[in-house]
């Protein structure tokens, strides 16, 4: 009955978190003159991240509801938050970056798209 019971609450959660674009090529190409450092690889595997660690304590945000500034402030703040509340570090600087390059990279491509 508990299995159940969590399996139902996992697909309500799923269900309220904004479904996160998976980056593509095309949004690196079109970031990479402002970040020269960002692939395709780094981006992909911060949306996992951000889902991971961000989703973890709450729902998830549309890499589009921030600008890039706003993005720039609120990872380093939220990162530290994650690790306070864990009791070590379970955002390391390294996983931080990431996540912060997949929010960028999705708002850029997003703006610069006209969506």
């Amino acid at each position: 009955m508990k299995k159940g019971i969590i399996i139902i609450f996992a697909g309500l959660l799923s269900a309220c978190s904004p479904k996160l674009a998976m980056p593509r090529q095309e949004n690196i190409e079109k970031v990479v003159a402002v970040h020269p450092d960002y692939t395709l690889s780094d981006v992909k595997e911060g949306r996992t991240l951000y889902a991971q660690h961000c989703g973890s304590c709450h729902a998830l945000k549309n890499p589009t509801a921030y600008t890039e500034e706003k993005w720039n402030t609120l990872v380093p703040i939220m990162s530290k938050k994650a690790n306070k509340k864990a009791g070590k570090e379970i955002v390391t600087p390294q996983s931080s970056d990431k996540i912060l390059k997949y929010l960028i990279t999705m708002t850029t491509t997003a703006t610069s798209s006209g969506k």
